[in-house]
Formats: C-alpha cells, structure tokens, sequence
C-alpha cells in the first residue's frame, strides 16, 4: 500500500499515515531538486533533497503515536487488563480510521481527555449492544 500524505507517526515499528492510517513499511519520503545561486548571484549546479513525511505534534501536545498509546491504555484499563497490548493498539487504530478525522484536525482536542472519551463512547456502543 503507498501513501502520499504529508504526515503520520511510528506504530508498532510501522509508519502509520496521520491523514488515512494507512500502515506502511517505511516512513514516505520524496526527491526534488534544490535550485541555488552563488556566492556572486550565478546559478549553481542543482541539487537532489529529500523530504520526508513530518512527525506532527498536535495542539494538545502528543504525536499520533502517543494518542493511539493513549486509546490503547484506555482500551485496556476498560477490559480490566484482560486485552494484549498489540490488540489494543490496533484497536485504537480502527477507531481513529472510524472517526474520519485527520490527525492534529481542528475537530478534536488530541489530548489525552479526547482520547479517553473516544473509548467511553465507543464502550457505549458495546454496552448497548449486550443488551439486545
């Protein structure tokens, strides 16, 4: 699977994409070339850089990895310590991929509070459903 998002985070030894949550080998990167002058203003061989894709912190201060920890350590309180861990994480990741949401997106907090209520809504959805 290819990606061509900007941003994303460590997962799990994976790069996970912060804007689909795509899991990818490797973290992306791009070439270009970098144009330049001289010292005396003439123009200088071009040269190739790479860019790679951003490790984003967003305004509640984690990166995506530390959110998904956040969701997974919730998961796993909730289920009172009976859940793996790697489940738990990719758990988490599914509910993120659910939400639809860009990671560091203006539509959540991205704190550690958001990520709490993020499971207790999810568990709603669970509790309900034993119900029936």
């Amino acid at each position: 699977m290819t990606c061509e998002h900007l941003h994303g985070d460590f997962v799990l030894g994976y790069w996970l994409c912060g804007q689909c949550y795509a899991k990818l080998p490797a973290r992306p990167h791009w070439l270009y070339m970098q144009m330049g002058t001289g010292l005396e203003g003439e123009p200088i061989t071009p040269r190739q850089k790479v860019r790679v894709a951003e490790i984003v912190t967003s305004a509640g201060g984690l990166t995506l990895s530390g959110f998904i920890a956040q969701i997974a350590n919730r998961v796993t309180v909730k289920h009172r310590w009976s859940i793996q861990r790697l489940y738990a994480t990719n758990y988490s990741i599914g509910l993120l991929k659910s939400l639809g949401e860009e990671f560091g997106s203006a539509g959540f907090d991205w704190t550690v509070e958001d990520a709490w209520a993020i499971v207790a809504e999810d568990m709603q959805d669970w509790e309900e459903g034993e119900g029936n």
